[in-house]
C-alpha cells in the first residue's frame, strides 16, 4: 500500500496542539473520550471507541516539533471489514511548526 498523507493547517499557537497529541485531556478534546496516553518515548498509548481500538507506541517526543506513533496492536469492531487490524504497523507523525 502507498503512503498516505495528509496535510492539516491549524491556526493555533503550536503549544496547544503539541498537548493536544500528547495529554489525556488534549486527546479527549479532539478523538475519543476514552483513553490512555503514554508521557515518554517508548510508552504505551490506547484509544478507544467502544470496541475498537489502537495501541500505539510513541516513537518521538519533542516538545512543540513532533509527536510520532506506531500502531502496536488495534481492533476494528466492524462487521463489514475483513481484516480488523488493519493500523498494525502503521506509523502517525504529527510535525508542528
Amino acid at each position: 500500500m502507498e503512503n498516505y498523507r495528509c496535510l492539516i493547517l491549524i491556526t493555533a499557537p503550536v503549544r496547544p496542539v503539541y498537548e493536544a497529541l500528547t495529554t489525556v485531556k488534549g486527546i479527549q478534546g479532539w478523538w475519543t473520550k476514552t483513553c490512555e496516553v503514554g508521557a515518554r518515548v517508548g510508552t504505551l498509548s490506547i484509544f478507544r471507541f467502544g470496541q475498537t481500538y489502537h495501541v500505539m507506541q510513541i516513537e518521538k517526543l519533542e516538545r512543540d516539533l513532533e509527536v510520532r506513533w506506531r500502531c502496536l496492536e488495534d481492533y476494528h469492531h466492524v462487521r463489514e471489514l475483513t481484516r480488523w487490524n488493519e493500523w498494525v504497523g502503521t506509523k502517525v507523525r504529527f510535525r508542528l511548526s
